[in-house]
C-alpha cells in the first residue's frame, strides 16, 4: 500500500511537470509604452535573433501594437497591417507560416502585442531570427525601450545575452535584413531585445509517456520488486 501511494504521488507530479511544460510562454514579452506611447515611424523589417537549445512548437505569431490594435495597420496603412515570420538563419529560409496581423484579424492582446494563432510548428535546435514588417515598433533613437521581459521557456530557448544580435532593413517587403549594407544591417544593439517588435508563443515539447511511466516506477522503487513478485510466482507455479 505504501509503495502504491508514492507511485500515485509521482504519477501526480509526473502529470503536474506535463502540464506545466505545455504551458504557453511568450518569448518577447513586450509591454505598451507610457504615455505618449511607444510607436514610431519605421517602414521596412527588424528581426531578434534567438537560438533554441531543445526543439520548441511556436503556436501564435505577434506583433507590437503598443497595446492599441488601431497601430497593427502600420507606419505603412496602404500594406494593411503587419508580417511577422521566423527566419532559420543557417539557412536564411522561413520556417512555418508568415502571418499578416491587422485590427480585424488578431485573436489576442497580451500587453503591448497582438498574436495571431498558427498551425503549430516546430523549431529544432539551432539560431533563428522573428521578423516583423511595417511594426510601428518603439526604440526610442537607440536609447531607451519599453519594459520587455525575455521568457526561455526553462532553458528551451536564450537570447545571446549579451551578444544577441538585432537586424533591421528598410525595404519594401518581407524578408530577412542581411548582415550590412546599404539601409540595413546587424549589430549587437543592447539592451536585448533592442526593438519592440515581433514576438511569438511556444510550447515546449512533452516526453514520452511510456519513458516517464518507467521512470516513476523506477523512482518510487516499485517497478523491480514486482518484477521480482512475478517472477517468484512463475517459478511456484511451474
Amino acid at each position: 500500500m505504501k509503495r502504491l501511494i508514492l507511485l500515485l504521488a509521482a504519477l501526480a507530479l509526473l502529470l503536474a511537470r506535463s502540464a506545466q511544460a505545455h504551458a504557453s510562454v511568450i518569448a518577447y514579452d513586450n509591454f505598451a509604452a507610457a504615455p505618449p506611447g511607444g510607436i514610431q515611424n519605421w517602414q521596412g523589417n527588424l528581426g531578434l535573433d534567438f537560438t533554441v537549445n531543445t526543439a520548441v512548437l511556436v503556436t501564435a505569431l505577434g506583433a507590437f501594437d503598443d497595446g492599441n490594435p488601431a497601430n497593427l495597420l502600420g507606419s505603412n496603412p496602404n500594406i494593411g497591417g503587419v508580417t511577422v515570420g521566423i527566419f532559420d538563419l543557417s539557412t536564411s529560409t522561413l520556417v512555418g507560416p508568415a502571418v499578416v496581423i491587422t485590427p480585424l484579424n488578431f485573436a489576442a492582446q497580451i500587453n503591448g502585442d497582438a498574436f495571431l494563432p498558427v498551425a503549430p510548428f516546430a523549431l529544432a535546435p539551432g539560431d533563428y531570427t522573428v521578423v516583423s514588417f511595417n511594426d510601428a515598433n518603439y526604440n526610442s533613437g537607440f536609447t531607451n525601450q519599453t519594459a520587455a521581459t525575455l521568457n526561455d521557456g526553462g532553458g528551451a530557448i536564450n537570447f545571446n545575452v549579451p551578444t544577441a544580435l538585432s537586424r533591421y532593413d528598410s525595404g519594401a517587403t518581407f524578408d530577412l535584413p542581411p548582415t550590412g549594407g546599404g539601409a540595413s544591417g546587424i549589430a549587437n544593439y543592447l539592451p536585448v531585445p533592442r526593438f519592440d517588435a515581433g514576438t511569438f508563443e511556444f510550447n515546449t515539447p512533452e516526453p514520452s509517456s511510456l519513458v516517464a511511466m518507467c521512470s516513476s516506477l523506477v523512482a518510487c522503487g516499485v517497478w523491480v520488486p514486482m518484477v521480482r513478485r512475478r517472477k517468484r510466482s512463475a517459478a511456484k507455479t511451474v
